[in-house]
């Protein structure tokens, strides 16, 4: 299990740098002389010159007294070395609440079976560019994202929100195997302030997706396809259950559950693969664009 719980996290595409050190080797001081001039080889000047070649620097000082001077030479090579960079340790706990970096490359690197956790205080995100059009976890390896949003956390930037990189809300987060997908905000339970969960595409191989955005107002927005192959679909929000977006998309699972305490706001234009579409009583289903029941789904 990889446990993160700084204040906030970015995901960041493509692969995390390697570690960069560098190290001095020094030579010398060699002196050689004293050496006689005057007459009738003329004395040099005195003085230091310094020469760069590559990744060495050459210190000369010469010093003249008496009709003798000496020369003092002294080498300096600077050597960098790269080591591979590695994820970020597992676990990091509760105490390491500085603000933390997890590249695409790491959690495309854990090992199968992992359960990559990462929860911040307040918000986590997305940014860079990604290799590729998703973000693909080993098999068997679970997702979960969480945000605690309590009062005391910080409300400037909080909740979940995966489609601010460069491929906006095309960026696909995928499990395999028997991986899960788990968004969660206002983690804290009672009196999680308002942190909205905003999500692209998000893909199993049957494992399920549950998006679960808890808070005053916080809602749930999908503005791509989500896909769960034979497993369930959860879509719950103490606010508005949002499908938005200007490019058609599809529900597909064995299974699914939409609940907004406000409400489901239908924005564009919705196939539901996912079977049965259960409208709880009492909860608006508003749609302003267009609502498709697939085969062997209905509402």
């Amino acid at each position: 299990t990889l446990l993160l719980d700084p204040t906030s996290i970015t995901i960041i595409g493509g692969t995390r740098p390697p570690s960069t050190s560098t190290s001095t080797t020094v030579t010398g001081p060699t002196v050689t002389g004293p050496i006689a001039c005057g007459t009738p080889v003329p004395c040099p000047a005195s003085g230091t010159t310094t020469s760069v070649s590559g990744n060495t620097t050459t210190t000369t000082t010469i010093a003249v007294a008496a009709f003798q001077y000496t020369v003092t030479t002294t080498t300096s090579t600077v050597t960098t070395s790269q080591t591979p960079a590695t994820a970020p340790p597992v676990p990091i706990t509760f105490q390491d609440a500085a603000p933390t970096e997890v590249f695409q490359s790491d959690l495309e690197g854990y090992k199968s079976g992992t359960n990559v956790v990462l929860e911040a205080s307040s918000w986590i995100g997305v940014a860079g560019t990604f290799s590729g059009a998703s973000v693909a976890l080993t098999p068997d390896s679970n997702l979960t994202l969480r945000t605690r949003n309590a009062p005391i956390d910080s409300s400037f930037t909080s909740g979940i929100k995966l489609s601010d990189s460069n491929l906006g809300a095309n960026l696909e987060f995928r499990t395999q195997g028997t991986g899960n997908i788990t968004l969660q905000t206002g983690f804290t339970g009672s009196g999680a302030q308002n942190a909205n969960i905003s999500v692209g595409k998000l893909t199993t191989a049957g494992g399920a997706i549950s998006l679960t955005a808890q808070g005053s107002g916080s809602d749930v927005i999908v503005l791509g396809n989500l896909d769960a192959g034979t497993g369930a679909n959860t879509l719950k929000a103490d606010g508005n259950v949002r499908f938005d977006g200007s490019n058609p998309m599809t529900l597909t699972g064995s299974s699914l559950s939409v609940s907004g305490g406000s409400g489901v706001l239908v924005n564009t234009s919705l196939t539901n693969h996912s079977g049965l579409w259960v409208n709880p009583a009492g909860s608006l289903l508003s749609i302003n664009g267009s609502l498709t029941m697939g085969s062997g789904s209905s509402l």
